[in-house]
């Protein structure tokens, strides 16, 4: 298995915005926490690899690619935005997993404000 997407190794991103700080963080913003990336390497079973690209590389003849993509964090409407169509970043990621003719398992991390 193949992952792709910055946010599938960074917890500050999975994490979101009112994590350690208001408006939140990429990078390792906390201790402790488990990346999906991480998750998916203590899951498989043995014999199954799992490689990594932060920026959508594919290696020829995977069995399938994890894309993790997702926004920057924030809270409190700082990065609202009325366009809902991912970013141009992200897109391409999805782009490029499903130019390697693997089956391709899309995860998005969104964040939506409080009572929406």
């Amino acid at each position: 298995m193949h992952v792709v997407g910055r946010a599938a190794d960074d917890i500050g991103i999975q994490c979101g915005g009112w994590t350690i700080s208001w408006q939140g963080q990429a990078g390792p913003v906390t201790h402790g926490g488990t990346t999906i990336l991480t998750a998916v390497r203590h899951t498989v079973g043995p014999d199954t690899e799992v490689t990594y690209s932060a920026t959508g590389e594919v290696p020829h003849g995977v069995d399938a690619v994890l894309v993790v993509v997702g926004e920057m964090p924030y809270a409190e409407g700082q990065g609202d935005s009325q366009d809902l169509r991912l970013s141009a970043e992200n897109q391409s990621l999805i782009t490029k997993a499903r130019e390697s003719g693997a089956p391709v398992i899309t995860v998005l991390i969104f964040w939506t404000p409080f009572g929406s």
